[in-house]
């Protein structure tokens, strides 16, 4: 009992002093995190491939006390390239599937076309694609690709910037784990090459074979071009959109101060937007993307959403983005319930009254997630009972 405690006290100082922070930053455009990594992302979904094809350039510093000979990268949709995968093979997952389930068009994956590094001065390195090495650091396994090492000609100095240019392909898959497409929609989470994190040890870039996530907080500039007549939606605001003529419109978001970034897309979402006000705490525009089969769930997940907002908001420290994206996924795609910066999925049925509490129950736990790893950014991947362990009490207190 006195060892739990002594693991609570500390986290609770935390919470503490991550409260007051934000409060002190509030209605200023004071810098929120350290910003380690920044992305510019400019793709393109083909719905008819269920292919994005991008361009990324990532301004990354190296905030350790020691010189790096390489970069890590994370390829998290290549847990889905084949059978052979860690995260196929796991003990999560090798129950639930079946390859005999999988039509060829319904795996995916992800392939680094190009790789180039500038350093401060802006001197352009060669393409190092072809130096890139498949590592698993977890298990060893010799046929997972979901982490990549890059070797570099020089190393990046302790508090050195670099630009690290990637033209990329990810394959979307049918939707599994809360990702992916099923039909004519898309749930692209982890879906661009993203970098590990580089802490005093070494770096942190688990095999992708488990649940959760880690990285570093930044910026997030991302253009997205899909189809003329779909609904989209981001970690972020909307900043810029323009019909390109050809079938393709261009949605462009920006977000500061997260740790990745996630979208949604269907031509099937109805857009419904609401204010979230309370005394004491700053106002959210709520934006939802609704399926039109449960368009009387509107005012239930508007509701919880708010509810989740005033009393996480008043124990863990005000929300500090401004807005929020609600998804209402659609129906058989297995992506509900599942949190990401300022997105989250929830889920519902068409027949559900108030006392099932759906869509209440995961709407305020995934709502609540914005706070419980998306604000407090712990590892998920090795500590996954930090967040969840507070969020789930918090919500059923909610």
């Amino acid at each position: 009992m006195k060892s739990n405690h002594l693991l609570i006290l500390p986290t609770l100082c935390f919470v503490m002093s991550i409260a007051c922070v934000q409060a002190q930053s509030q209605g200023t455009n004071e810098q929120l995190s350290a910003r380690i990594a920044n992305y510019t992302i400019d793709a393109r979904l083909d719905a008819d491939t269920r292919i994005v094809s991008g361009t990324e350039v990532i301004k990354w510093r190296n905030a350790t006390s020691k010189p790096t000979q390489e970069l890590q990268f994370h390829l998290y949709f290549n847990a889905w390239r084949n059978t052979n995968s860690s995260f196929l093979n796991s003990v999560r997952y090798r129950t639930q599937f079946r390859d005999n389930e999988y039509r060829e068009n319904d795996w995916g994956y992800q392939e680094i076309h190009s790789i180039k590094i500038k350093s401060d001065g802006g001197q352009e390195a060669a393409d190092l694609s072809a130096a890139i090495e498949y590592i698993a650091p977890d298990d060893g396994n010799q046929d997972d690709r979901t982490v990549v090492r890059v070797p570099l000609a020089q190393p990046v100095a302790p508090g050195e910037t670099i630009s690290v240019e990637i033209a990329w392909d990810t394959k979307v898959p049918r939707t599994f784990a809360r990702t992916g497409a099923r039909g004519d929609y898309f749930l692209l989470a982890h879906w661009f090459p993203a970098i590990g994190v580089l802490e005093e040890a070494g770096w942190n870039c688990h095999q992708f074979y488990m649940t959760e996530f880690f990285s570093d907080f930044g910026i997030y500039d991302v253009k997205l071009t899909v189809p003329t007549d779909w609904v989209i939606g981001a970690t972020g605001r909307e900043t810029e959109s323009n019909d390109n003529g050809d079938g393709t419109a261009m949605h462009r978001f920006y977000q500061e101060d997260v740790h990745t970034f996630t979208w949604v897309a269907s031509p099937y979402f109805t857009v419904h937007e609401q204010k979230f006000e309370a005394e004491g705490l700053p106002s959210v525009d709520m934006r939802l993307l609704l399926m039109p089969d449960h368009a009387d769930k509107r005012e239930r997940y508007f509701k919880a959403t708010a509810a989740a907002l005033e009393h996480y908001g008043s124990w863990f420290g005000t929300y500090p983005y401004g807005h929020v994206t609600v998804v209402d996924p659609a129906y058989g795609s297995g992506t509900g319930g599942m949190e990401y910066p300022t997105l989250f999925t929830g889920g519902t049925r068409w027949l559900s009254p108030i006392e099932t509490r759906s869509p209440e129950g995961v709407t305020i736990h995934e709502c609540g997630h914005q706070f419980w790893f998306g604000i407090m950014a712990n590892n998920e991947f090795e500590d996954a009972w930090l967040d969840e362990g507070f969020n789930t009490y918090s919500t059923t207190r909610t």
